[in-house]
């Protein structure tokens, strides 16, 4: 099976961090799960998990399977968040 650079999936930017404002968030925590184990609040069982850097961008892109759906969790406590999406590959 193929797999998909989970990091501006699916273009340049789509997943970068930012705040309502539009200011990039630095040090937020992201964590990718299944959506099925997410849906069944296994928040112990992520994929992968990395941080965003000073321009809201991810520092470490996670590999994923394609034709999959996914949770894209980020949280950055006190300041962002915590924020949900569903992407599907």
């Amino acid at each position: 099976m193929s797999t998909v650079l989970f990091n501006d999936y699916p273009g340049l930017h789509n997943l970068q961090i930012v705040s309502e404002s539009g200011d990039p968030i630095e040090g937020a925590q992201i964590k990718i799960y299944t959506k099925l184990a997410y849906d069944q609040q296994e928040y112990d069982t992520w994929i992968g998990a990395t941080t965003t850097d000073l321009n809201g961008e991810w520092v470490d892109p996670i590999i994923v399977e394609d034709g999959g759906t996914y949770v894209v969790h980020v949280e950055k406590p006190t300041e962002y968040g915590p924020i949900s999406v569903e992407v599907t590959t």
